[in-house]
């Protein structure tokens, strides 16, 4: 995503927007620096420095001691977000079969890289797996499932073996 100043957003100010927007939605409308402090593990200096960034680029307002506020282009911003790592989560854990931590982890790194067409490609496939008969969703499960048993994990694999599914 890129600012009003033509430049590509951090994956880090995305995640603080995204936690903003989450809180907003969970009925917590005065967002502080501490409570993104502590919820994202990092020092108060840290996340006052990242807000004034934030609010210097137009995506949040905030003056000090008083609550952060998305603006409308930071709502929009946040809710692409969110609604990349919910679909990208949903996709590791209910299609890959990964357990909820790794998927929700694995999400947080996968939704800052996804380009618009994939993200919009990812959720079309989540609104048609969702709307696949159970059976069928089980069998595709089962399947990625039986995967582990037959594959080699890919730390296993040797340096030199070549990947068979990538493009030339």
């Amino acid at each position: 995503m890129v600012n009003q100043h033509n430049q590509p957003l951090t994956p880090t100010q995305e995640d603080y927007l995204e936690i903003i927007f989450r809180l907003n939605q969970a009925g917590n409308p005065a967002v502080t620096i501490t409570d993104l402090a502590q919820g994202l593990g990092c020092q108060l200096p840290t996340v006052t420095r990242t807000i004034k960034t934030l609010t210097e680029h137009g995506y949040v307002t905030h003056k000090p001691r008083e609550s952060i506020q998305l603006s409308e282009h930071g709502t929009t911003l946040a809710q692409q977000v969110a609604h990349r790592h919910d679909n990208t989560e949903a996709f590791l854990h209910t299609v890959l079969c990964l357990d909820t931590d790794t998927a929700t982890a694995d999400a947080c790194k996968i939704e800052h890289g996804l380009s618009p067409v994939a993200a919009q490609r990812l959720h079309a496939f989540m609104k048609c797996f969702a709307a696949l008969p159970s059976e069928i969703q089980t069998h595709i499960q089962e399947a990625v499932q039986s995967i582990d048993k037959h594959a080699p994990l890919f730390d296993q694999i040797q340096p030199h073996e070549p990947s068979r599914w990538r493009h030339s």
